[in-house]
């Protein structure tokens, strides 16, 4: 039989195993899908000095998707922001993380931009050699590699922060424009046309006084 201090003994070797992994890597991950708390593992692979072009990072990750016959994402300015400022906040804050020391969760810089997703996902990495070479890390990673392959994504924004090593993947859908706008424009419509309705009534209705 199996003792509850046993248990908790075993749990705590394990815990402080997997720190002393992780402490050792020099080449971090980390990639996560807007499915609501779903956490993605660490890698831990070969930290490589190098020098990381966004546009590089988001050929390769089309190129990938190319194989598997999907659409490019294409990159939006809104989305690089984002990801800009999540760099920034992991570099002036000393984390590494989905959420920051104070809890200010990922999606937080994406809806901070004003983009307005339906769906969003996030990769980090730090320390990294080549373009390929991350996405190829990326793209071992069942996480990252479903973030890169989600045919649901259309649009991108990646971050570099070269003095620190660090680089931020932004996946996204906008909130489908036409149909707001449609419904947007419908509205206007029928306001509109109720308008000129009571203007068109108040006159006549004036004019009958006169007659």
């Amino acid at each position: 039989m199996v003792k509850l201090k046993d248990l908790k003994l075993s749990e705590t070797k394990t815990k402080t195993k997997m720190k002393k992994i992780i402490l050792k890597s020099r080449f971090l991950l980390l990639g996560l899908v807007l499915t609501l708390a779903v956490q993605s593992p660490v890698l831990v692979l070969a930290q490589k000095e190098g020098y990381l072009e966004a546009s590089k990072i988001i050929f390769y990750i089309n190129k990938e998707r190319n194989t598997y016959n999907l659409p490019p994402l294409k990159e939006n300015l809104l989305l690089d922001q984002a990801a800009f400022e999540k760099n920034l906040d992991m570099q002036k804050n000393h984390y590494f993380d989905h959420v920051s020391p104070s809890g200010k969760k990922w999606l937080y810089f994406i809806l901070n931009s004003g983009y307005k997703p339906e769906i969003a996902g996030e990769n980090l990495a730090k320390g990294f050699g080549s373009e390929r070479e991350i996405v190829e890390a990326f793209m071992n990673s069942p996480s990252h590699r479903q973030n890169i392959l989600n045919p649901d994504f259309k649009e991108i924004g990646v971050s570099v922060l070269q003095d620190h090593n660090l680089l931020t993947v932004y996946f996204a859908r906008q909130q489908s424009p036409s149909i707001f706008e449609s419904n947007l424009k419908g509205d206007f419509r029928f306001y509109l046309q109720s308008f000129l309705k009571e203007i068109i009534q108040t006159s006549l209705y004036l004019l009958s006084f006169k007659q």
